[in-house]
């Protein structure tokens, strides 16, 4: 089997320990997992994202220069001049800053930056921003109003997505407006911890308002 065949069935197979060993013998690998990002099959697009954040926690520390252009090169991607956007660049930058937040944080600001007026990142944006809000709130806390907004948009996803992000960074400036949407029964799907979940605005409302009951003032 050829390196491409072999990262793409690795990943497809979520086996991310064999493919941690792959790619620390050949970073060339990397290549066919960025590309596993553009699939139009959801589930293996999922696979490409925590294949990231896995390889991230194993190898972030002995190979930090290598992440860093990992993460430059999403970011680039979702930069307009770069020419190449990426739809999942802010969940694959997401997972690596959740994995490795002591290495990467400081570019969780950079991808927030890049996403939050592009509406073909927002989503993204706003998935990531749950995945590391828990772990560095207080890149997040810098960006809280234009998060808060996104509670007002018409769009569900969007809503729930923003609902989250607020609940799992202790946001607790948001805990009025998550009141206002506890019976909201608009069901939205929502991908987390390798699982797609099916859940109401208001699930995820009450959910939110649960963690800023935890939050530290």
């Amino acid at each position: 089997m050829n390196l491409k065949a072999r990262t793409l069935d690795l990943v497809e197979q979520r086996d991310f320990h064999e493919l941690a060993i792959l790619v620390n013998n050949n970073k060339r690998a990397v290549k066919y997992i960025y590309s596993v990002l553009y699939e139009p099959n959801a589930s293996n697009k999922w696979n490409g994202i925590d294949a990231f954040g896995y390889l991230a926690k194993e190898l972030g520390e002995s190979d930090t220069e290598f992440f860093r252009e990992i993460l430059r090169r999403f970011i680039w991607m979702m930069n307009e001049e770069g020419g190449n956007s990426n739809w999942s660049a802010p969940e694959a930058i997401g997972e690596i800053v959740y994995n490795q937040p002591g290495l990467f944080g400081y570019l969780a600001p950079v991808m927030i930056t890049a996403a939050i007026d592009e509406k073909i990142f927002q989503k993204g944006m706003l998935w990531a921003i749950a995945r590391f809000g828990e772990v560095i709130p207080n890149e997040v806390i810098k960006f809280e109003n234009e998060i808060i907004e996104f509670l007002h948009c018409d769009n569900p996803e969007i809503k729930g997505l923003a609902a989250r992000a607020l609940g799992n960074s202790g946001i607790k400036k948001a805990g009025p407006i998550l009141q206002t949407m506890v019976k909201n029964d608009k069901l939205i799907e929502i991908y987390i911890d390798g699982k797609k979940h099916v859940l109401t605005i208001g699930q995820i409302a009450i959910e939110a308002l649960v963690k800023l009951e935890k939050t530290k003032v």
